[in-house]
């Protein structure tokens, strides 16, 4: 059920390439946008460490799928697989990857080293995320559902389901025990973390949801589609 089976990895001198490149230019993000490489393939992730002085980002080339920059050092965990999202714990120590078989990867965003490898879902991990705490991870796939992991063991915790289509976003809330997951089935659904129960759905969209996320209050939601709209919800009365 890969939607992007037909797509060849890019080649691998295309990354050193663009190391290059990027150790010889000058970037100042705040006075105007940067290209920082621009790939044949896909690129479908992309985070900040809390610092701002790293960029993870997860792109298709051969063996290296998810990357780390910084000025004088690019890391990679490598695998052969597709990369289909990425996350970034919040004090920026873990990287959570999903992939096109099906697995999810946790490896320590320092040394890239893969410190956990999670099985569970049946299709293509499309979305994740962590907790505020960090004691959870969330994952979201082709098989319609989301999947809790607990982050000090990496045993599951949880199997949600309630999406009749594909998981693409989901976000934890950074001020309470929520979390909300976009389908592409229209729906936004609110979870409570801890009973790992659904608390509200939103009729969302016409079409896929294909992102959300939190304000930092907690008091609103947001979530953009394929409908060609983004709209913004009030988080204790769906409106």
């Amino acid at each position: 059920m890969s939607q992007a089976a037909d797509l060849q990895p890019a080649k691998r001198e295309e990354l050193q390439d663009w190391l290059r490149f990027i150790r010889s230019e000058s970037h100042n993000l705040r006075e105007r946008p940067s290209l920082l490489f621009q790939h044949r393939q896909w690129v479908l992730g992309c985070a900040f460490s809390p610092d701002g002085s790293l960029i993870w980002f997860g792109a298709w080339w051969e063996r290296s799928n998810t990357a780390r920059f910084e000025p004088e050092r690019l890391g990679t965990v490598q695998r052969s697989e597709r990369v289909r999202s990425l996350a970034l714990s919040s004090d920026g120590s873990l990287v959570a990857t999903g992939w096109d078989d099906h697995l999810l990867t946790v490896a320590n965003a320092e040394s890239d080293e893969i410190l956990a490898t999670l099985a569970g879902h049946k299709e293509a991990v499309l979305t994740c995320a962590f907790s505020a705490d960090g004691h959870e991870l969330a994952s979201g796939s082709i098989d319609y559902t989301i999947r809790l992991w607990r982050t000090d063991s990496w045993h599951p915790k949880a199997v949600l389901r309630g999406h009749s289509h594909y998981v693409e976003a989901c976000m934890y809330s950074a001020r309470d025990n929520l979390f909300i997951s976009g389908s592409a089935d229209g729906v936004i659904k609110v979870w409570d973390s801890p009973g790992s129960a659904e608390v509200a759905r939103y009729e969302a969209h016409s079409g896929p949801v294909k992102a959300c996320a939190y304000s930092p209050k907690g008091d609103c939601l947001l979530s953009a589609s394929t409908d060609k709209t983004l709209k913004v919800w009030d988080s204790k009365t769906g409106r």
